[in-house]
């Protein structure tokens, strides 16, 4: 598990990563924000956001998870490793 690195489900799939980073930077410098997608370039509905700052990932953890974005509710928690 990462201590910077979020993993964010139930995207809307018309949210732009530069709206998921939009959102998120407001708890503190982010390093990436990445939408993942399908080979038709079609959002999955999920991506994860990297954080400079472990304190600055827990923060926005415990602010985004169950917060809106868009007209979802989105779920957030630290991005595990395979």
């Amino acid at each position: 598990m990462s201590g910077k690195k979020l993993f964010v489900a139930n995207l809307d799939y018309s949210t732009t990563q530069q709206e998921l980073e939009q959102k998120f930077s407001e708890h503190g410098p982010i390093r990436e924000a990445k939408i993942i997608k399908d080979g038709q370039e079609r959002s999955r509905g999920y991506g994860f956001v990297t954080f400079e700052q472990e304190k600055d990932a827990k923060a926005a953890l415990d602010k985004m998870n169950a917060s809106k974005i868009g007209q979802r509710i989105i779920n957030v928690d630290f991005a595990r490793t395979k």
